[in-house]
């Protein structure tokens, strides 16, 4: 599995070649993002998260 998301993230819209495969995926595709992409994410909600986990009284 993890060749396969491998290989879908190198995927580039601008090439040519990947194009087809892209839209085999899905028509109105615009970009894969890295898991890094989200760590902005991640801090934006860290401190609900933290609300959520902490024990209640």
């Amino acid at each position: 599995m993890r060749k396969v998301r491998e290989a879908f993230l190198r995927l580039d819209e601008k090439n040519p070649a990947h194009r087809p495969v892209i839209q085999a995926l899905d028509k109105e595709y615009d970009g894969f993002v890295t898991d890094a992409e989200y760590d902005v994410i991640r801090r934006l909600i860290a401190p609900f998260d933290k609300r959520e986990k902490a024990p209640r009284q």
